[in-house]
């Protein structure tokens, strides 16, 4: 479970930095004002979305699904 969280940390980390590359760094001073988002900027919004809800859940479940038997003697 330490390794999922971890490992949408550092996908979200990526998207994050593709997002700023790609959507943010683009020069939009005199686009429309209602003009929508680009897809390509959707679906990477979706994607690290998904990453930091996936390790927010992971990190809840550490509890649950690690550690059980520490300070357990047989």
């Amino acid at each position: 479970m330490f390794r999922i969280k971890l490992s949408s940390i550092a996908i979200g980390l990526i998207l994050g930095t593709l997002i700023k590359r790609r959507v943010l760094d683009r020069d939009i001073e005199y686009a429309p004002v209602d003009a929508s988002a680009p897809s390509n900027a959707k679906v990477l919004a979706v994607c690290s979305l998904l990453c930091w809800i996936t390790a927010i859940v992971a990190g809840r479940l550490l509890a649950y699904f690690t550690f059980g038997d520490v300070g357990v003697d047989d």
